[in-house]
């Protein structure tokens, strides 16, 4: 079940733009997501989520598996947890 909007971009890469996503759940300590293009365990995200928080939040990715044709689910570590759950 998606609960949410993401958007989401390389922290270190300032070429690759941003991209979209969706969020399946979130706890204090990350999110899972779903993306059209798949991440790399251990790359450092900045995360855009209007409808949980404000601003940008930097994740790192912690695994990321294809869950169908160009669709990937993604775990996602925040550098700072959620206290607002």
């Amino acid at each position: 079940m998606i609960i949410g909007d993401v958007l989401w971009a390389y922290a270190h890469d300032k070429d690759e733009g941003v991209f979209e996503g969706a969020i399946l759940d979130r706890s204090k300590s990350g999110l899972s997501i779903f993306t059209d293009k798949p991440l790399q365990e251990g790359q450092v995200l900045k995360v855009f989520a209007e409808e949980l928080w404000v601003g940008a939040k930097f994740t790192t990715v912690k695994w990321c598996l294809e869950v169908a044709r160009d669709t990937y689910r993604s775990g996602l570590l925040m550098d700072e947890p959620d206290n607002n759950l």
